[in-house]
């Protein structure tokens, strides 16, 4: 028995001290940890979307983009603008066009006018400026479903003609009917 005994003492030793080096190693590779072993706080680095260091940038950003949402409201006051609601779940507007009319009278759409395709709950401002001889447009959406890639057409007439201190505003929403049909008790 003493030579079992013996030889499981030394096989738990020898679990111990490699359970030991293991532990030893895991602390110098811990992220709470520095490279060079000392534990000065915390080196979890958050997740941002711009380089480290570099604050005073997204602080310029803010003040432009804020700068600019005031230009934007000023003239909004002042001439008016469309608004464009994207209140759908499921559908992007991929595509928002307005009819051209052309001199000799014929009519076509204008290339898109977003930048990038507007998601659910999103909302584009746009100034509105047309002559007063065609302040009523067509206008047209193209929607596209998220997951199933289905395109869906809308058309509608807005006023572009300038109306200080009155927005229009546009809300898109598709409502699909739903059948069901209530299975039989048994």
């Amino acid at each position: 028995m003493s030579v079992r005994s013996g030889g499981s003492v030394k096989s738990f030793a020898f679990i111990g001290v490699a359970a030991l080096a293991m532990a030893s190693s895991a602390a110098a590779d811990s992220p709470f940890t520095h490279r060079d072993g000392s534990d000065d706080g915390d080196t979890l680095v958050p997740i941002t979307s711009y380089p480290l260091g570099e604050s005073q940038s997204v602080a310029h950003s803010m003040a432009r983009d804020l700068r600019w949402h005031w230009i934007e409201r000023d003239l909004c006051d002042q001439i008016g603008c469309l608004i464009v609601e994207n209140d759908t779940k499921f559908y992007r507007v991929a595509e928002f066009r307005i009819e051209l009319v052309d001199r000799n009278g014929g009519s076509r759409w204008s290339r898109n006018q977003l930048l990038h395709p507007l998601l659910p709950s999103q909302k584009l401002v746009r100034l509105k400026v047309a002559p007063a001889d065609s302040c009523d447009r067509d206008v047209m959406f193209v929607l596209q479903h998220r997951k199933t890639r289905e395109k869906l057409v809308m058309e509608s007439t807005t006023n572009f003609c300038p109306t200080p201190n009155a927005d229009n505003v546009i809300r898109i929403n598709v409502k699909k009917p739903e059948i069901i049909v209530p299975e039989e008790p048994q």
